[in-house]
């Protein structure tokens, strides 16, 4: 997973979810097929 995020084919996001005071963090991870830079 290191090698995929690091060559730009992995993305992982934080952001918060939730509503009123239950607010979380929650991960988001997406994928590409071609590898992306991090301005992409």
């Amino acid at each position: 997973m290191k090698a995929l995020g690091a060559a730009g084919h992995l993305r992982r996001v934080r952001c918060l979810a939730g509503q009123g005071e239950q607010v979380r963090w929650a991960s988001r991870t997406y994928w590409s097929r071609t590898a992306r830079d991090d301005q992409w």
